[in-house]
């Protein structure tokens, strides 16, 4: 989208597979939680995070993400059950379902204040890096 002049500006972690032409700025490196209805049981293992179905935004409407990456370096996977192009829906697709998602710590801490969702550590060494591209 960036480079047919649909979008002028990105903000998010975008990975290594950017183009090589493509300018971009390191803002800082993030740790991700998984997020849930408050009303279903935590995340209490690796297990529980991969058998849990999963939300994930993705504005290029795949279905794979960093964190499917960083689980399949360790010989795991998960399920991602439904995609969505901007993360304003995700408070709404995990009420009153089973649905998990990884998040970015700030994020979490935001849709905690909007309601029913409650945080769980994903334990995890991973930490994405924060990019912009203009």
């Amino acid at each position: 989208m960036l480079a047919n002049g649909d979008v002028s500006t990105v903000v998010g972690c975008l990975g290594d597979g950017l183009p090589a032409d493509a300018r971009q700025r390191a803002l800082g490196r993030m740790d991700w939680v998984a997020v849930r209805d408050a009303s279903r049981p935590p995340v209490a293992s690796t297990d529980e995070f991969c058998a849990r179905p999963h939300a994930l935004v993705t504005p290029a409407g795949d279905l794979h993400g960093l964190v499917d990456d960083a689980l399949a370096a360790v010989g795991r996977s998960r399920d991602v059950t439904i995609g969505m192009a901007a993360s304003a829906m995700l408070l709404s697709a995990l009420r009153g379902t089973d649905l998990i998602a990884a998040v970015p710590v700030p994020f979490a801490r935001r849709m905690v204040e909007f309601g029913s969702v409650a945080v769980t550590s994903c334990r995890s060494s991973s930490r994405w890096r924060l990019t912009l591209l203009p």
